[in-house]
């Protein structure tokens, strides 16, 4: 099974109106970004929680209460990375990681991926997150959706 993550640019004043109808201010208003990225999204998520655990919170932001907002019909995982995000770029270096925290990662989220590809899908997924956050703009968001 796979998904499919989107990148897209939003200016941050537009995020209430994306939390209402986020497929069609994305559309409206979101710029797609050009992201290469070979694996299935599901790896994201796992990747997110393993920073978490290392205090890069990349998976919250001051807009969180207005996520909470978003139609319960939209199955995705939303992420809003925001200026604010840059003070994690230090810590985003995918050589501080070893893949068996990915594979014990990935095992533990029951996704199903190759365990000898686990090292390489972890630091892609560092690497794009890493990008992501050095592009933001101070007057926009990077929403990532997951599903």
């Amino acid at each position: 099974m796979s998904a499919v993550a989107t990148f897209n640019s939003l200016k941050a004043t537009s995020v209430a109106e994306f939390a209402r109808d986020p497929a069609a201010v994305l559309e409206k208003l979101g710029t797609p970004l050009d992201v290469s990225f070979d694996w299935s999204a599901y790896v994201i998520l796992p990747v997110l929680e393993l920073l978490g655990d290392r205090g890069v919170t990349l998976h919250t932001s001051q807009y969180d209460r207005l996520l909470d907002d978003v139609p319960e019909d939209d199955d995705r995982f939303t992420v809003l990375l925001t200026p604010q995000h840059r003070e994690f770029l230090p810590s985003l270096d995918p050589d501080t990681f070893g893949d068996d925290e990915f594979r014990d990662r990935f095992a533990e989220d029951r996704i199903d991926l190759d365990p000898a590809e686990a090292g390489a899908a972890g630091r892609d997924v560092i690497v794009l997150l890493h990008d992501c956050v050095a592009e933001v703009d101070d007057d926009e968001v990077i929403v990532i959706r997951i599903g």
